[in-house]
């Protein structure tokens, strides 16, 4: 009876032991276990959190590539925008040099005709003196020739009293 009560406590302490192994193995799987889902869970965290970032950093880049774009737009205006005022400023500078030219062109030629007519007047008033010169010339001439045509007949006549012999009398007489 005590051989058996002893194989009897011993089968209850085997009992007790394997059942104390089985739960500790079973609490060992159940934290491997828990182990392994929480190492996957922080794999596909891991994943997903790197693949954020990847998106993250190619949004980020392709904002930078948007904003370099439209920065290069804006430039592109300025600059075209420049470019056409520049053109305005030269062709508004071409116009004044032009117009400039027109003006001084103008006065040169205004200035021309001015003196050509201030000589056409000159030379009329010329012509105009040097004929009335010539008329009075003329008209000098001829009163000297009436006079002398006077004088010449006036001898005539004195001749040829004084060679018929009246020259005296009618002379001093006609006088």
């Amino acid at each position: 009876a005590e051989e058996e009560e002893a194989m009897r406590k011993s089968a209850e302490v085997k009992v007790t032991r394997l059942a104390a192994y089985k739960e500790t193995r079973k609490a060992a799987e159940e934290k491997e276990a828990k182990r392994k889902t929480t190492g996957e869970e922080a794999n596909k965290l891991a994943v997903e959190e790197e693949r954020c970032s990847a998106a993250e950093e190619e949004e980020a880049r392709r904002k930078a590539a948007a904003d370099r774009a439209k920065s290069m737009a804006v430039e592109e205006e300025a600059r075209k925008g420049a470019e056409e005022e520049e053109a305005m400023r030269k062709s508004a500078e071409v116009k004044v040099t032009r117009l400039a030219a027109y003006k001084e062109t103008r006065k040169a030629a205004e200035e021309k005709e001015a003196k050509r007519k201030t000589t056409e007047e000159k030379a009329k008033r010329l012509a105009a003196d040097e004929e009335a010169r010539a008329m009075a010339e003329e008209e000098e001439a001829r009163r000297k020739a009436a006079e002398e045509d006077v004088k010449r007949l006036a001898t005539d006549t004195e001749t040829r009293n004084a060679a018929e012999g009246r020259g005296g009398q009618e002379k001093s007489s006609r006088r």
